[in-house]
Formats: C-alpha cells, sequence, structure tokens
C-alpha cells in the first residue's frame, strides 16, 4: 500500500517557538503541499499527560487517510496531512493552532483538549477552517456557535439522553427510582447533570445524591461516599470522572456492596476498562465501537503501520471517514470554504470500518456527527466485553 506523507511539525515549547517563528515557517514551506493535494492539519496531544488518550485519535485519522489514498484518494486527489504536537497544554494549543492556520490547510482534526480549542477559538475563526473534534465544546456548538466548528463528541444532551436509555433498559422501571451520581466538576459534566435531572424527574425519579471530584486532584479513596449512595438506597449510580479515577469510584461503591446497574459513559466503558472492574452490573456506553483485530479500521491501521488501540482511535477514523465524504462532494478545488458547504450538507452517512452503531449526520444547524450509542457488559463466562440492549438513539 502506498503510504501517505505525513510532516509533523514538534513543539518543544510554545516560547521556543514564538521566538523562532520566522525559521519555523520557512522549514513547513519547504515542504508545503502540491498542486492537486488536499492539506490537512492534525492538531494532537502526542506528548505531556492527555498524550495517552489524545494521540490514539491521530493513529484513527492517519489510519482512514491512507487507506482513502491507498484507494484513489478523493475524486483523484491524495489526502496530505501535516500533524502538530499541542503538548496537552492550552498553550501548545495555541502555538499549533497559529503554525497550523498559517499553513492554510483545508481542514484541521483536533484531539486536544477543549479548553484550549475554546481558548484559540479566535485564531481558528479567524482562519474558517473547518475543524473537527474529538470531543465536544459546548460554547462552540450552542452558546457562541461557530460554523467552521463541527464535532464527533457527544453533547451533554446527547449524554443525558444516552444514560436514561441505559436506565429504561437496565431498571424495571423508573418510577420512584433513586439515582446517585458522580462525576468530574468541569463545565461538560455539569452540562449533564443539568440535562439528566429533569430528564429523570420526568419519568419519576429522583437524584438523591451528586458527587463531584475536582479537576486536578486524584481520587485516592471513596468508601465514604460509596457508603453514602448504600445509605440512601440508591438504585442506579452513575459515574463520569477521569480514567484515572473512573475505576477506583466504581470499585468503591461495588465493594459498599451495591449491586444494582453502575451507568459509565463515553472514555469509561473501553475493553481495558471493563476487564479491570470484571463487574457485571457496570454498563458503559461507547459512541464508537473499539478496533479489534479483524474489523475494518484495525486492518487499515496495520496496513498504515500504526497502533489502533486507544479509546480515541475510532473517533479519529471516523473524523477521516466524513473528510472523505465531504471532500467527495467538492467540484475543483477543496478548498476550507467549500468543505463547510460539503459538512453542512452532508445529511446521514454510513461509516465503513465497523466503528459506528448507527449512520453519523451533520446538516447546517447540527454540527454534531453522532446519532447512537451502545452500552455494554462484562460476561464472566467468557471474560469478554458483550453489548447490552439496544443501541440508544440520541437527540
Amino acid at each position: 500500500m502506498k503510504k501517505t506523507l505525513v510532516k509533523v511539525v514538534a513543539l518543544a515549547t510554545a516560547a521556543l517557538i514564538l521566538s523562532a517563528c520566522s525559521s519555523s515557517s520557512a522549514d513547513v514551506d519547504a515542504g508545503a503541499t502540491p498542486a492537486g493535494e488536499i492539506p490537512v492539519a492534525v492538531i494532537a496531544d502526542l506528548t505531556g499527560g492527555q498524550s495517552a488518550t489524545q494521540a490514539t485519535a491521530a493513529n484513527g485519522f492517519q489510519a482512514a487517510v491512507d487507506a482513502i489514498n491507498a484507494d484513489g484518494g478523493i475524486n483523484g486527489k491524495e489526502i496530505a496531512v501535516t500533524t502538530y504536537d499541542s503538548l496537552s497544554t492550552p498553550e501548545g494549543v495555541q502555538t499549533a493552532a497559529r503554525q497550523a492556520v498559517a499553513e492554510e490547510p483545508s481542514f484541521i482534526a483536533y484531539a486536544a483538549g477543549s479548553s484550549g480549542l475554546v481558548g484559540a477559538r479566535s485564531v481558528f475563526a479567524q482562519a474558517g477552517i473547518p475543524l473537527f473534534s474529538v470531543s465536544a465544546a459546548g460554547t462552540l456548538l450552542f452558546e457562541d456557535p461557530q460554523d467552521w466548528y463541527f464535532t464527533v463528541g457527544s453533547t451533554p444532551e446527547q449524554l443525558a439522553g444516552s444514560i436514561l436509555g441505559a436506565a429504561t433498559q437496565s431498571l424495571d422501571t423508573l418510577d420512584g427510582a433513586k439515582f446517585a451520581l458522580h462525576g468530574l466538576d468541569s463545565a461538560t459534566v455539569n452540562g449533564v447533570w443539568e440535562e439528566l435531572t429533569p430528564m429523570l424527574e420526568a419519568e419519576g425519579a429522583e437524584v438523591v445524591a451528586l458527587e463531584k471530584s475536582t479537576v486536578g486532584a486524584p481520587i485516592t479513596n471513596y468508601t465514604a461516599q460509596a457508603q453514602k449512595f448504600i445509605e440512601l438506597d440508591a438504585d442506579a449510580v452513575v459515574a463520569i470522572d477521569l480514567v484515572e479515577n473512573f475505576p477506583i469510584v466504581v470499585e468503591a461503591v461495588s465493594d459498599a456492596g451495591f449491586d444494582g446497574p453502575i451507568i459509565g459513559t463515553e472514555g469509561a466503558s473501553t475493553d481495558a476498562v471493563f476487564e479491570r472492574l470484571s463487574l457485571v452490573n457496570y454498563i458503559g456506553g461507547r459512541a464508537f465501537d473499539d478496533a479489534r483485530e479483524g474489523t475494518g479500521a484495525a486492518e487499515a491501521a496495520t496496513a498504515s503501520g500504526v497502533p489502533f488501540d486507544g479509546v480515541y482511535f475510532p473517533a479519529g477514523w471516523v473524523i477521516g471517514q466524513i473528510l472523505a465524504a465531504a471532500a467527495a462532494e467538492v467540484d475543483g478545488d477543496v478548498t476550507a470554504p467549500a468543505l463547510i458547504e460539503a459538512l453542512e450538507g452532508l445529511g446521514e452517512i454510513e461509516v465503513t470500518g465497523d466503528a459506528t452503531f448507527g449512520p453519523v449526520s451533520l446538516n447546517a444547524d447540527r454540527h454534531y456527527a453522532v446519532t447512537t450509542h451502545q452500552f455494554f457488559s462484562w460476561d464472566p463466562a467468557s471474560e469478554s466485553v458483550r453489548p447490552f440492549g439496544e443501541p440508544v438513539p440520541l437527540p
């Protein structure tokens, strides 16, 4: 298979790059995208604290691009990728953003922190280049909607609807059910609780506890909070937290004797998390299925020479598929404005590679692509993950 030439721009430190701005630009210009190719930038946390998760999205995107190019590209044009390391810091995102937009790509795939993205929005807004992010930034979708911003992340309303769907399938009835909630104290998670609480109340359920963890303060013990859930006679527990905190919360709740459904969401429902917990009453939702041996996405990754493990690999793969579908609708040069128009007119499309549980959908009023979640549970007999219930359609 013909491999895509990928340029990687390493950002050692923001200060170094900014002080050497002119020489850095010259280095990138020396490898400028040839005419007839579609220039694409990837901004991702390749190093730093978030690299273990975010870098996997860059792998998924690269696997998709290589597969597309090997199949003849888009209307005969290959996708040329330049990757920028955002260093897992808001400052790194700022630097990567300025370097990326200076090269005038037609599309940006983004796999870094939402706070960094929001902080750099003036750079992206001025450039007007369509940017597709792995995680949803609600500010850019709803509070201050940007025509250049798209995401495969789930919105707070979608996550709340997904949790409600899982609860409906795991409890005999929601009427009179008591819910204990645990979440990271962040704008996104707090937004989920704001959406979920009235949904539960409309079904006759109530929230009896809400515990929050603090960003930057890892959980070391959750025994007291778990015991509180037991004393309140909770029927279901919902937890949304960082990957390092989540197992500690769930294991404490289980050790306290809770045997009702424990519901988790994206990021905490990988095969690795299920295997560590090995709990039959834990159900975790996914927007994308893990890439496994034999799936189309995994085979493409192997051919591309990139690993296909990691929570965000399938998200990157899906972004690549969406780019291909939109670019195929463009007559002539695949420019940034033309891609925005094509993305907003895309409608529903099916994604290849066994990565999703339903179509993705975009239009002028909907810049968030995912339409379906599927929940999974642990099967102790086979010591593997299996689907739980029916797919949950999202708002």
